[in-house]
């Protein structure tokens, strides 16, 4: 398993894992009508309008097939310091969950966020994502007590929780937990 810096060419298969990750992530949290809206042709427009606009994408790739990608950088929201990065996302395909690539995903996207300057990082994820919060939770992550409603699914009230970490090197995992 390796990361890398995503190139414009990855978009087909970032486009391809996006869709079946939330396909299948998402099966037990969002109706079936509106997960039938999520095709590969729209998330690879989507993808290749964001990422010229931002590259500071990251894909997992095992055996030389993108598995899985993440996107980080500067905060959205307007409520945390200028010391604060995002991960704006992260997604693996299903066929590959349990196998490291999220964790060594999330491990690159902080780093780079590190080298950018940032001391502190938060993301988002949906409320009722059990799985998703374990994994972020076994990382080190913690709610900071934000949520809001998720504007990624607009005919539904699903609900996202922000999580929040600090980045300082070093520092004990066991002091993340406190």
């Amino acid at each position: 398993m390796t990361c890398r810096p995503a190139i414009l060419e990855d978009g087909p298969a970032i486009a391809r894992v996006g869709v079946a990750a939330w396909k299948i992530g998402y099966a037990d949290i969002l109706s079936p009508e509106y997960l039938a809206t999520w095709r590969e042709d729209d998330l690879l427009a989507r993808w290749t309008r964001g990422f010229l606009a931002d590259p500071s994408v990251l894909v997992a790739e095992s055996d030389g097939r993108v598995v899985g990608f993440s996107r980080h950088g500067p905060p959205r929201d307007d409520d945390v310091g200028a010391d604060t990065g995002e991960i704006i996302s992260l997604n693996v395909d299903p066929a590959h969950w349990r196998g490291g690539h999220g964790a060594a995903l999330l491990t690159a996207g902080l780093d780079r966020l590190r080298e950018r300057g940032y001391t502190r990082a938060v993301l988002w994820v949906l409320r009722d994502n059990v799985r998703g919060r374990r994994f972020y939770e076994s990382q080190g992550w913690r709610p900071d007590g934000t949520e809001r409603r998720c504007a990624l699914v607009p005919d539904a009230i699903v609900f996202e929780v922000r999580y929040e970490r600090s980045l300082q090197v070093g520092r004990p995992r066991d002091r993340l937990l406190a």
